[in-house]
């Protein structure tokens, strides 16, 4: 009979000495630890990195994402053009927004395994030696253990698959991380990089992203200035100016994912019901302005590289080389050659009573105008024309006045430069001021403040919006004499306008269309661009974001004819977003424009008075191609109309290439 062994023996035999703390097998296992510990630091997202700028001015920022390495429906050619472009200057820079590769995820059938072409490690190393490596330095950051298919892999995988960027010097952020980019001025920059930002409505996919925007409270430290986002698929941009001077853009940035001609993105065809795909290219140029930052985001690289070449020819000429080098400009051309014409004419007014005979007086003009649902300009001009809206002005209003000193500013700098057209839009009055006593002195006001522009011929439409239409002109005000006459009588408002600014068209007050032809003076070939203009937009809007209501007024509005912008509505923020519609007939890039409030804005009731977001909204029009370039601000309209103006004016001249290598 076998007997138990009872003996308690050691499973291993070791000498304690052994594994003192000062043995090198125990150092080299610490050793180990940190070097692992490290790593995780160093592969996990950062809440902000700071990227410092070496210089100031002109810098360019390209926003590459969705390039889904490794699939079958990209042009990997062209993710490659990424490379010799960034390297012709020192001064661009790039931000990477996920989903670099396609990964192997099997849950992703549909938009994965059906069109994957290399095995993971194959894709990640045609991605590290095709773009990293050539670009190194020069990548700001990329966001980190997003929903997406860089995170599906890490799920398959015994691989993290991050360290491929941090072992290529690039920092790695967290969803919402910050990218700070402060200039030798000591003024910043900070963008907020997702690669998806959450659920948006398709018909306004940078939804989400303005959103992050809005969040922050006035004042806040850590307001972003740039809103960067991948995922969707879309390329879209946008700028949006809210009450206290905030200034935030917002970007997406397509994708390569159907960059093959003869292959679809199974994306865009799954899940948004065959759309075609957007194509990539979103960036932001960002300057200084008397030391203070400034950024301009555009949806493709042939607009942003004509800013970035513009500001930076502007900015490496001293301010008296650039004025003289005006003076030369506008020898050439001093101002354009324009026609204006209408079309689709209706009366303008009701019929209201006649005063007795006698008493007529000049508030009540003898003829009535008409209004117009196109208004065509014809324009000789081999220089950009710079369309400026006037609205939201509330004239009449006590609130307004406080606007008069910006209002006169900016029709010197329009009557300063002859290559521009103003449009006089909606709520240029107060609503109170069809009852008032004081109509027709208000009306005097607007007709001294635009006389000279419609002498030019620079103002070009007047919108009959819903306060020139309210029925309370047709009527007297205030009290009657021992005849019986009213203090201010009935009286005509748009036409009282019309006449009295060199018969300016009057236009009618939704889907009105200002079509725009220019051409150089010796062609015949015209860039037509379509202005829609709106004045209330059925209250479809939100508070924070002012173009949902606008891209329903385009999608009804391009059953007539496809606009190249879209601008109206009574939201009190402004700014403009640009957005990828390969339906639009005029242009593949459509833009929507809030022209934000010169007063402050009453909003539910008026016990409730807010300031609304600066206005000086604008969009310039190229003549020798079809680009618009919206503007968000006074200041940046200003800007860039005038570095366009100068560089493209340059160019006219022969001089670009001699100035920008003398300075």
């Amino acid at each position: 009979m076998l007997e138990a062994d009872t003996t308690t023996r050691p499973i291993f035999q070791f000498d304690p000495g052994a594994f003192t703390p000062e043995s090198e097998i125990h150092q080299a296992r610490k050793e180990k630890l940190k070097a692992a510990r490290n790593l995780a630091i160093l592969t996990t997202g950062k809440t902000e990195v700071t990227a410092r700028l070496s210089s100031g001015g002109v810098w360019h920022i390209l926003k590459i994402g969705d390039i889904h390495e490794g699939d079958t429906a990209v042009d990997h050619d062209e993710v490659e053009e990424i490379v010799p472009y960034c390297h012709e200057s020192p001064k661009r820079l790039l931000v990477l927004l996920g989903d670099e590769y396609n990964g192997v995820n099997p849950e992703q059938l549909g938009t994965t395994m059906r069109q994957l072409a290399l095995a993971l490690e194959e894709q990640i190393a045609h991605f590290e030696e095709g773009l990293l490596k050539p670009l190194a330095g020069r990548i700001l950051g990329m966001p980190w253990f997003y929903h997406g298919h860089t995170e599906w892999s890490n799920k398959k995988v015994m691989f993290d698959n991050w360290r491929v960027g941090t072992r290529n010097g690039i920092p790695i952020l967290i969803p919402g991380g910050n990218i700070v980019t402060p200039f030798p001025t000591g003024e910043q920059l900070r963008f907020k990089v997702f690669h998806n930002a959450g659920r948006a409505p398709k018909a306004n996919p940078l939804a989400s992203a303005l959103a992050h925007g809005a969040v922050y409270p006035l004042n806040h430290p850590f307001i972003p200035d740039e809103v960067c986002v991948g995922n969707s698929h879309y390329n879209s941009c946008a700028i949006v100016t809210r009450s206290g001077s905030i200034r935030q853009a917002a970007s997406m940035c397509g994708t390569y994912k159907g960059s093959t001609p003869e292959l679809r993105d199974r994306f865009a065809m799954e899940s948004q019901a065959g759309r075609i795909y957007d194509q990539p290219g979103a960036n932001t140029i960002i300057w200084t302005k008397n030391g203070q930052p400034r950024l301009y985001p555009c949806t493709d690289l042939d607009r942003g590289e004509l800013v970035f070449q513009a500001l930076t020819f502007r900015d490496n000429l001293p301010d008296w080389l650039a004025t003289e080098l005006q003076k030369m400009i506008n020898a050439v051309e001093p101002r354009p050659d324009i026609s204006i014409n209408s079309q689709f004419g209706a009366a303008s007014d009701s019929p209201h009573p006649e005063a007795p005979p006698g008493q007529q007086t000049t508030d009540q003009p003898s003829q009535q105008a008409t209004q117009y649902e196109k208004v065509v300009i014809d324009a000789a001009s081999s220089r950009p024309i710079l369309f400026f809206p006037f609205g939201n002005t509330r004239f009449g209003a006590e609130n307004s006045l406080a606007f008069e000193t910006q209002n006169a500013a900016e029709i010197d700098f329009l009557l300063a430069h002859p290559h521009s057209l103003v449009a006089i839009l909606r709520r240029t009055l107060d609503p109170d001021v069809p009852s008032d006593v004081s109509r027709v002195f208000v009306l005097d006001h607007i007709i001294n403040l635009f006389s000279s522009l419609a002498q030019n011929r620079q103002l070009v439409a007047i919108m009959l919006d819903k306060v020139l239409r309210d029925k309370k002109w047709k009527r007297g005000v205030g009290e009657k004499d021992k005849d019986g006459t009213f203090e201010s009588s009935p009286i005509k408002p748009g036409t009282y306008l019309s006449e009295s600014l060199n018969n300016t068209p009057l236009m009618t007050n939704n889907y009105g269309r200002i079509e725009v032809n220019i051409h150089p003076p010796d062609s015949t070939v015209s860039q037509k661009y379509v202005i829609m203009c709106m004045d209330g937009t059925a209250g479809s809007g939100s508070t924070h974001n002012p173009f949902l209501s606008l891209r329903r007024a385009y999608d009804w509005g391009a059953q007539v004819d496809f606009p190249d912008l879209t601008i109206g509505g009574l939201n009190p923020n402004g700014g403009f977003q640009t957005f990828m519609d390969r339906l639009n007939l005029n242009t593949p890039w459509p833009t929507l424009m809030s022209m934000g409030w010169r007063s402050k804005v009453d909003s539910w009731g008026k016990g409730n008075v807010r300031a609304g977001a600066e206005a000086g909204v604008g969009a310039i029009l190229l003549p020798d191609r079809h680009m618009l370039f919206p503007t968000a601000y006074f200041e940046q309209t200003k800007e860039i109309f005038e570095a366009l103006d100068l560089y493209l004016g340059a160019g006219l001249l022969g001089l670009v290439e001699k100035t920008t290598t003398s300075n």
